[in-house]
């Protein structure tokens, strides 16, 4: 679950952080990680999230432009964007059962689809 919990910035100021939270089939909280901030790794303005098969996390930051993505501890493994075809405001996000990533970029209006290793084709 993504969570934008209330954090104290260096000035003191209560603002809106980001946390990714963890829970068992049940609601009974698990483990959490919090990685806000402005820097390489960090979230900002994180919208949603989702987990592919291998356990890593999807974040979409609206506020970087970028897909963050995590280990299921809480280790930055990279970002998903392409320098190209760069994604704005990206919103939605969901791992297919094709093995491809699906992100809503709200200010492009389209549906961004970026594969991940070991994807599977798929047929039209």
């Amino acid at each position: 679950m993504l969570d934008h919990q209330l954090t104290q910035d260096m000035s003191g100021n209560w603002i809106d952080g980001a946390r990714i939270q963890f829970f068992d089939m049940n609601g009974v909280f698990k483990r959490s990680f919090s990685k806000y901030g402005n820097q390489v790794g960090q979230m900002f303005r994180p919208q949603h999230v989702t987990i592919d098969d291998q356990s890593r996390l999807y974040v979409t930051d609206s506020f970087h432009n970028v897909v963050i993505v995590y280990d299921n501890i809480g280790t930055y493994l990279g970002d998903v964007y392409d320098v190209a075809n760069p994604l704005r405001t990206p919103l939605g996000i969901t791992v297919g059962r094709s093995n491809r990533l699906y992100i809503a970029s709200l200010s492009t209006g389209k549906v961004e689809v970026y594969g991940l290793e070991l994807y599977t084709q798929m047929l039209v």
